[in-house]
This record gives C-alpha cells, structure tokens and sequence, in this order.
C-alpha cells in the first residue's frame, strides 16, 4: 500500500481530552519555519499508533501508515551531516526565505532527537543549491517523506489549532 493519503485513512482517537504526549512514546515529529509561521507545527507521531496533525487533532493511524512513516523518518538518521543550521539540505529555488521543516527522529538508544530539515521543499524539485559532500540532490528519503508529512497540514487554518495539545508536544521536545 502507498503512503501518499495517509492522513486521510486515520480515524480520530476516541478520547483527545485523555491524549498525554511522552518523550518516551514520540518515535518523530516535524515542525515548520516559514515567514507567515516561524514556529509551526506539522505532525508528531507517538507510539504505538497516535498522529496529531497541524490543527492538534489527535488520530490513529492504520497500521501499514505507521509502519511507512516511522521506517522512513529512521532512516533519515543515517544520512549525512550538512553541516548547516538545523541540518538543513537546502532544494535549489528562485526565491530566498523558502520554509523549512524541521524533522526530529527519537532514537531508540537514546531517546535523543536527530534533527534533518529541508529548507524550499517542492514536488518535482530535488537539486540542491549546494551540494552535501558528493550529493547534489535531495535524499530520496527526505524528498519522500516531507511530501509524506506535509499531509498532516491538511485542513489546517492558522489560529483554529488546538493550541494546548500542540502546546503540550512542544514542551515534550523541549521547543517554543
């Protein structure tokens, strides 16, 4: 089964008011920097099976879904360093100040978060404006996943976000 429409295949959790976010249970979580957002939030997926989205809805997801996401955010891990703020891979664009998301990865063996951003991620466009050691373009893993991600924005409207439940996945990665 393809990834693409996850978010459209969860079912909302049955009791949001009881949702409690864990460091222990966040497997990964991905923030958003833009000009109009400068400390968004896109999704944070906590074991065994919970999303919440952009609006702080809180949802399961169907197994095959989990399974994808969490797979593809691991192996975001591996990839190398850049060696830019937030470890950004920067997709080539004609315009400056393109958004970033910012992917944080739960390690197992630490429980510390592996951060990768993609700073100008657009559907069809991978080069890169500078090359990461010998790689010109976009991870396919990166360029995979952020499309992935970007579902869990879906339905959103700023300032209509259940801001407590962000506000509580924020305090659990230790951001703003």
């Amino acid at each position: 089964m393809a990834l693409t429409g996850w978010h459209t295949r969860t079912t909302p959790y049955p009791s949001p008011a009881t949702f409690t976010p864990t460091r222990a249970s966040l497997a990964f979580a991905v923030l958003r920097n833009a000009q109009a957002d400068p400390e968004g939030f896109t999704l944070a997926l906590f074991s065994p099976d919970l999303a919440v989205d952009a609006r702080g809805k809180v949802l399961l997801l169907q197994k095959t879904d989990w399974d994808g996401l969490v797979g593809l955010a691991g192996e975001t891990v591996d990839l190398p360093k850049t060696g830019k703020f937030w470890n950004a891979w920067k997709v080539r664009q004609e315009r400056t100040s393109q958004p970033i998301d910012r992917l944080l990865v739960a390690t197992s063996e630490s429980g510390e978060l592996v951060e990768t951003s993609v700073q100008g991620w657009e559907k069809g466009k991978t080069e890169l404006s500078e090359p990461v050691g010998e790689i010109a373009q976009l991870p396919p893993v990166l360029d995979e996943l952020v499309g992935l991600v970007r579902e869990g924005r879906e339905g959103y409207v700023k300032g209509e976000e259940d801001k407590i439940v962000i506000g509580k996945i924020k305090d659990v990665l230790g951001v703003e």
